[in-house]
């Protein structure tokens, strides 16, 4: 399966990630067996699914090197009541990938443009 989009905490203890939907299942049975089969691993039931979200990516080699350039797109999207529910930038500074809900993802999109 293709994980289209991955952001971990600086804590160690949340890893969020995209999948296709019609992965979303498979994805969850092998995260459960993970925990299931990993002693290491004492967690039990925190996958949690959200079938309604979209993708939305800004792009650009203008962004490397400009502070303020997520905080920007942040307040773009939160003036426009749209909720971030997860985000990561390319360490190349070129890419700030947004999970937001899917019905505010073509909005999002053209509100970044």
């Amino acid at each position: 399966m293709n994980v289209r989009f991955i952001a971990q905490t600086s804590s160690e203890y949340s890893i969020s990630f995209a999948v296709r939907d019609s992965d979303a299942a498979a994805a969850q049975e092998a995260l459960h067996g993970l925990f299931r089969d990993n002693p290491l691993l004492p967690l039990d039931d925190v996958v949690v699914l959200n079938h309604a979200v979209g993708i939305v990516t800004v792009f650009g080699s203008k962004m490397r090197n400009l502070p303020g350039t997520s905080a920007a797109v942040y307040d773009k999207l939160g003036g426009a009541g749209i909720n971030i529910i997860a985000s990561a930038q390319g360490g190349e500074e070129l890419s700030i990938s947004l999970v937001v809900d899917a019905d505010d993802a073509e909005k999002a999109a053209a509100l970044l443009q």
